[in-house]
C-alpha cells in the first residue's frame, strides 16, 4: 500500500523535472560553496599559523566568511525554488481530491462519516504539505551535500572516512527499528485526531440538542476522553519521534568522537599534520550540520505518510455515480413514476412506488425520517 501510495503521489510533480533539477542543481553549487573551508583550515594551521603570516590568516578568514555567505544565498534560492514546487505539488493533490469527490455516489456519502472525510481532505492534505516540504527541501538537498561531502573527506583520509563509515550499519538498523515505532504511533496519533475532530463537529452541530437534554456534562467528559486519548497519543508521538533524532545526532557524536580520538593519535605519530586533521573535523562538522535537518526531517516523513496512504485510498474510492446525465432539457410535461423500487445495497427504500407529477400543480410527499422523501427527490433529478 505504501508503494502505491508513493506512486500517486510522484505523478503531480510531473512537470516540474525543470525546476526540480534547477534545485538539485542549485543544492550542488550550496554544497561546493563549503566544501573549500576544510582546505582553507588545513592551510591555516600547516602553513600560515607556523609561519606567522597574519596576513594570509586574516585573507583565509574572509574567505571562510565569503563562503558562508554565498552558501546562505543560495540555501535561500533552493528554499524558494522548493517552497514553489512544494506547494504547487500539494495544491494539486488536494484539486485532485476535490474533483475527485465529485465522483462518488450519494450512496457513498450516506454511509460516510463527513467529518472523517473533511479530516481527509483539509488536515491529512496538510500533513502531505509537511511531508513535502520536509523530503524535497531537507532530504533532498541533504543527501547532494552528503554525497560531495564524501567525495572530499575521502580525499583528505581514506581511512578516516572508513572510521566514519563505520557507524552507518548501526544508524540504519537503529533507525529502521525506531522507524517502525515511529509509523505505529503515528498511526494512532492520526486516528485519535480523528476522533477529536469529529466530537468537536458534533458538539458544534448538536450544541442545542446537547442543552435541551441536559447533556452537557456527558458530553463535556466525552470530549475529555477524547481530547486526553489525543494528548497521550501526541506525546507518545513527540517522544518516539525526538529520540529517533536524538539516536542519530548521539551516532553522528560518536562518530565524531572516534575521528578525535583516532585522527589525534595520528598525529600524534606523526602519521599525518594538524592540519590535516583539523580539516577533516571541520568537514565532518559541516557534514552532520547538514544532515540534523534529515534527522528532523524523516520522523515528519514517516508521520506523513500515513496521511498519504489514506488520501490514496480515499483518491481509489470505488464508489462511482451509478446515473448520468448533466444536459439541459425542455420540460413541459408531467413526471410518472411507475413501479419504482429503489435501495442503498440491500436494503430497499423505495418499494413499488407510484406517483404522477402534473405541470401546475402542487404535490406534498410527507413521511417520517427513512421514508424516501429525499430519495425519491434524487431520483426525479
Amino acid at each position: 500500500m505504501y508503494r502505491q501510495a508513493w506512486r500517486y503521489y510522484t505523478r503531480f510533480y510531473r512537470g516540474y523535472g525543470g525546476r526540480l533539477a534547477l534545485a538539485v542543481l542549485a543544492a550542488v553549487v550550496q554544497s561546493f560553496l563549503v566544501l573549500p573551508i576544510g582546505l582553507l583550515v588545513k592551510r591555516a594551521f600547516d602553513v600560515d599559523i607556523p609561519n606567522k603570516d597574519a596576513g594570509g590568516l586574516a585573507l583565509l578568514g574572509v574567505g571562510v566568511l565569503g563562503l558562508f555567505l554565498a552558501e546562505a544565498g543560495v540555501r535561500l534560492l533552493v528554499r524558494r525554488l522548493v517552497v514553489g514546487i512544494t506547494q504547487a505539488v500539494v495544491m494539486r493533490v488536494r484539486q485532485d481530491l476535490i474533483a475527485r469527490s465529485y465522483e462518488f455516489s450519494r450512496s457513498f456519502y450516506n454511509r460516510s462519516d463527513l467529518s472523517q472525510l473533511h479530516s481527509n481532505l483539509v488536515e491529512d492534505s496538510e500533513r502531505i504539505d509537511v511531508l513535502s516540504s520536509a523530503l524535497v527541501a531537507q532530504v533532498l538537498p541533504a543527501a547532494i551535500t552528503a554525497i560531495c561531502f564524501s567525495v572530499v573527506l575521502i580525499y583528505l583520509n581514506p581511512f578516516l572516512f572508513l572510521v566514519l563509515a563505520s557507524v552507518i550499519p548501526v544508524l540504519l538498523i537503529l533507525s529502521k527499528t525506531l522507524a517502525h515505532n515511529v509509523r505505529d504511533a503515528s498511526h494512532i496519533f492520526r486516528g485519535a485526531y480523528e476522533r477529536f475532530s469529529k466530537g468537536v463537529v458534533f458538539l458544534l452541530q448538536n450544541m442545542d440538542l446537547t442543552r435541551v437534554q441536559a447533556a452537557e456534562k456527558w458530553e463535556i467528559e466525552r470530549q475529555r476522553q477524547a481530547a486526553d486519548e489525543l494528548g497521550a497519543s501526541s506525546a507518545s508521538l513527540a517522544w518516539l519521534q525526538t529520540a529517533h533524532s536524538l539516536m542519530q545526532d548521539t551516532l553522528l557524536a560518536v562518530a565524531s568522537v572516534l575521528i578525535l580520538i583516532v585522527g589525534g593519535r595520528a598525529v600524534a605519530q606523526g602519521a599525518m599534520s594538524l592540519g590535516d586533521m583539523l580539516a577533516f573535523y571541520v568537514t565532518v562538522a559541516l557534514l552532520r550540520g547538514g544532515l540534523q535537518g534529515v534527522t528532523v526531517a524523516i520522523p515528519q516523513i514517516i508521520a506523513g505518510q500515513e496521511s498519504l496512504v489514506a488520501l490514496y485510498e480515499l483518491a481509489h474510492t470505488q464508489a462511482p455515480v451509478p446515473y448520468t446525465g448533466q444536459r439541459r432539457i425542455e420540460f413541459t410535461g408531467q413526471v410518472r413514476f411507475e413501479a419504482v423500487s429503489f435501495g442503498y445495497g440491500d436494503e430497499l427504500v423505495l418499494r413499488e412506488v407510484a406517483l404522477t407529477l402534473r405541470p401546475g400543480v402542487t404535490t406534498a410527499v410527507m413521511g417520517p425520517n427513512g421514508a424516501g422523501k429525499t430519495t425519491l427527490a434524487h431520483l426525479l433529478l
